[in-house]
């Protein structure tokens, strides 16, 4: 960043800590320019109140106050006022945006978000030898390309042993891929000329493939689809180790994992088709995220069948043979430093996770324990990049970057929400990410699970639908998660959406991107729950919002009862906890551990619940022993109405079962429509529709 900015009609000056403009210098304090640099990193875009006072202020307890008479100096100084806002932004009890262009001294003063000229918008032009793309899809992105040139990401470089530099860009490049199909999981070579990726046939089978970045002709790898789990480059870019699995197997069938080398030399060199090495033995442990150590072993991650922890192996190149290096808590993802070091990130139970420093023998070097705050969801998977050229490390949580700093603190990297990018990986000055997910639709029946209609029909992901409790107002809402506005939201429908006179508004205002897991409705129907990264919120009908206290970090908020208690899931060390939460006295009483996949209490509290296998048990009050309900289905989801409990089978029915007479019905859905229960009331019933993924890889420069 120049130590000599202009912004609208002012001139900042870092180095002498001034503003002068039309002749009037005016001397400002190191804090207020801290605040303006945190704006200038996202400039356009709102900075949230927390961001602002954790970025400028830290662990140092201060005033909101103290924030505000910053803006208000920065206001002066650009010669506005709170009431023109020309150059800052107020979101009320949200925060601020710095909304007019930032050009260095010399420059021309103009937007730098610009539209593509010719020669940029060949560049972003999907092209690909002997494929031709479709028009829907390329209209689709290029209509997110349009005006999308630069995209300010403010990085900082993690203190190992260097000073913090200045932040600096990511720019978008080109499109890599732009097909109708699912691209997900670029990597780069080491020598940077080619991009592999997979191409998905279907949910769980793809197919890799490498790009070559000068000319963007394709070449296919693989050609039998498999379903994988990871693949690594070797240093010299000769060969490709990735892990495959038999692919879309059934929950309680036999899956196995196995390790193969591509070799590459003669394929790239005259088109001979590519030859497999199989390393070692087929795993019936989960095998993932490959890394190569050296020329003669590769570092993975292995799952153990029994309690679900991953700890990192060292497998042989010449015989495959595989040695554990570390077991400590369960392995989430790991990195190499240049120094024969490694760096990983362990979950140590109780939703906590530490950043340990590890030789290449095993050994625990340090750790620290990473500190999630209100960031993000400690339970969300994560991925750990160390940047070379900048002693830089970056964590990808759930699509969002953050900078993880030596004392375990992280701190945000802004990242266009609109784009839903995710699975970044970096080489040198580049960056590759996917962009775009699944669509995801709310479908409205009547109770037989008949007469379907869409309530929600948008390229957006709209989940979590729920019906307010009957006899709360004169009409009845719905409430649902939706990134239709470029992050998640609370949304609130008013009245028979979409029927006429309906009224749909959002509900929240996050100022970043969060992770909404569990969103129920108070049992008066005047507010709504939600679980919001791991925290628990309250959101009161006119848009008030309230964090409530909470014991522990939350995994997934499941009920709220009729007399005020709520159904919550958490870690109690590695151990999944179903538990009744009191939030007016805070009492928490576990009552089932396991692994959950929905829960539910009836009325006359009994607990339902279906684990990881869509399984269903049940367990009535007062009693300690579990029981297999209905064990010739399995369940994608359910929920309970009254008497009732239904559910969506794995095979695609719509199951309804009397409570009390133990009586069920199965009514078949359309096949074609791929659909599990989120709600139902006496009325209707609220499915959610998974339409097709889609998805491209994009390329940033930095």
């Amino acid at each position: 960043m120049s130590q000599r900015v202009r912004i609208h009609t002012s001139i900042v000056d870092f180095q002498e800590h001034t503003i002068s403009r039309e002749g009037v210098v005016l001397q400002v304090q190191g804090k207020v320019l801290q605040v303006l640099t945190c704006l200038m990193a996202q400039q356009g875009q709102l900075v949230s109140i927390d961001t602002l006072m954790l970025e400028v202020w830290g662990q140092t307890v201060v005033s909101p106050n103290t924030l505000q008479r910053c803006i208000a100096q920065l206001r002066k100084a650009f010669g506005e006022t709170s009431q023109t806002q020309n150059v800052i932004k107020t979101y009320p009890k949200r925060g601020y945006a710095l909304i007019v262009p930032v050009v260095t001294e010399a420059d021309d003063f103009r937007s730098p978000i610009t539209a593509p000229d010719d020669n940029r918008q060949a560049a972003l032009s999907p092209l690909k030898s002997g494929k031709t793309t479709k028009s829907t899809k390329t209209a689709k992105t290029t209509r997110w390309l349009v005006g999308i040139t630069t995209v300010a990401l403010a990085l900082f470089i993690i203190a190992f042993q260097t000073p913090l530099p200045t932040p600096v860009m990511l720019q978008l490049q080109s499109q890599i891929t732009a097909s109708d199909l699912h691209e997900d999981n670029a990597s780069y070579s080491p020598d940077q000329r080619f991009i592999a990726f997979e191409r998905f046939s279907s949910f769980c089978s793809s197919t890799f493939w490498l790009q070559q970045r000068s000319d963007k002709s394709e070449l296919q790898l693989t050609h039998v689809p498999q379903q994988f789990s990871g693949s690594a480059w070797s240093s010299d870019a000769t060969q490709l180790a990735m892990i495959s699995s038999n692919h879309c197997v059934a929950p309680d069938h036999s899956q196995c994992w196995q390790v193969q080398l591509i070799e590459l030399v003669a394929l790239l060199k005259d088109k001979t088709p590519a030859t497999f090495n199989k390393l070692g033995a087929c795993e019936h442990q989960q095998l993932s995220h490959p890394v190569w150590q050296d020329y003669q072993q590769l570092l993975m991650l292995r799952q153990t069948k029994n309690t679900g922890r991953r700890t990192l192996v060292q497998m042989s190149v010449s015989d495959g043979q595989l040695k554990e290096l570390l077991s400590e808590g369960d392995i989430l993802t790991f990195t190499q430093l240049p120094n024969q070091q490694l760096l990983a990130i362990s979950h140590a139970g109780n939703g906590q996770s530490e950043l340990l420093k590890v030789s290449l023998h095993g050994e625990i070097l340090s750790r620290v324990a990473i500190q999630y705050r209100q960031h993000t969801s400690a339970f969300n998977q994560v991925r750990l990049s160390y940047l070379t050229d900048t002693n830089q490390l970056i964590l990808e949580s759930d699509g969002q970057l953050f900078t993880l700093l030596q004392d375990g603190t992280i701190k945000p990297v802004p990242v266009p929400s609109s784009l839903r990018l995710s699975r970044f990986a970096f080489a040198g000055k580049n960056a590759v990410a996917s962009m775009g997910g699944i669509d995801l639709d709310i479908i409205s029946s009547n109770p037989k699970g008949t007469n379907l209609q869409t309530l929600q029909r948008s390229p957006a992901f709209e989940s979590q639908a729920k019906l307010s409790p009957a006899g709360t107002s004169k009409q009845q809402n719905m409430v649902f998660v939706s990134d239709r506005s470029g992050q998640n939201q609370i949304w609130l429908a008013e009245g028979s959406w979409p029927a006429k006179g309906s009224v749909l508004r959002q509900l929240s205002t996050f100022g970043t991107s969060v992770k909404i897991n569990g969103l129920v409705w108070a049992a008066d129907g005047h507010s709504v729950l939600a679980v919001v990264n791991d925290l628990l919120y309250q959101f009161a009908l006119d848009g008030q919002m309230s964090q409530l206290n909470s014991p522990v970090r939350i995994k997934y908020l499941h009920q709220a009862t009729a007399e005020g208690l709520l159904l919550l899931e958490y870690q109690h060390e590695f151990q999944e906890m179903l538990a009744l939460y009191q939030p007016t006295t805070g009492t928490l009483e576990p009552i089932q551990h396991g692994n959950f996949d929905d829960a539910r209490l009836d009325q006359y509290g009994t607990l339902w619940f279906s684990d990881a296998s869509f399984n269903l048990y049940q367990l009535p009050k007062n009693q300690n022993v579990v029981k297999a309900v209905l064990p010739e289905f399995k369940l994608s989801a359910f929920t309970i109405e009254g008497e009732n409990l239904l559910a969506t089978t794995k095979s695609g029915e719509l199951l309804q079962v009397d409570l009390q007479l133990q009586k069920t019905q199965l009514v078949a859905l359309p096949k074609d429509r791929n659909l599990w229960i989120s709600d139902a009331s006496a009325e209707q019933i609220l499915f959610n529709q998974k339409q097709t993924i889609s998805t491209d890889i994009m390329e940033f420069s930095w």
